[in-house]
C-alpha cells in the first residue's frame, strides 16, 4: 500500500547519529536502501504494521497494517533483499512476500 502525498509521514528525525522513531518498533531489517520496521501498539500487541522507510531521505515509502492478512496481530519480519521483504505469520504458519516498491 503505497503512501500518497497526503498520507506521507514526516521524515524520521536524526540527531547526534540517533534516529527518533514515531512509534515503538518491535523488529527491523534492511536491504537495498530501505529499512523495514515492524511497528506495534499495545502490550500484548493490539495493532501491528510493516513500514518501509527510505534510508537516504528518512521518508516512509509504504505501510501495511496487520488486518490486511488477519484480524489478530501476528507478524514477524524474516528477511529482505532483491526487491522483496518476507513477512511470517507464525500462528497461521504462513509467509507473505512484499514488494519493496509498494508493499
Amino acid at each position: 500500500m503505497a503512501l500518497g502525498s497526503s498520507q506521507l509521514i514526516a521524515p524520521f528525525k536524526v540527531a547526534n547519529g540517533a534516529v527518533a522513531l514515531p512509534e515503538p518498533v518491535l523488529e527491523m531489517v534492511s536491504a537495498d536502501g530501505l529499512v523495514y520496521l515492524l511497528v506495534q501498539s499495545g502490550n500484548p500487541a493490539a495493532q501491528q504494521a510493516v513500514l518501509a522507510v527510505d534510508l537516504h531521505t528518512g521518508r516512509p515509502r509504504w505501510r501495511v497494517p496487520h488486518v490486511r492478512f488477519a484480524p489478530q496481530p501476528d507478524l514477524r519480519l524474516n528477511c529482505a533483499g532483491a526487491g522483496v521483504l518476507v513477512v511470517a505469520r507464525p500462528v497461521a504458519k504462513a509467509i507473505s512476500i512484499f514488494s519493496a516498491d509498494d508493499g
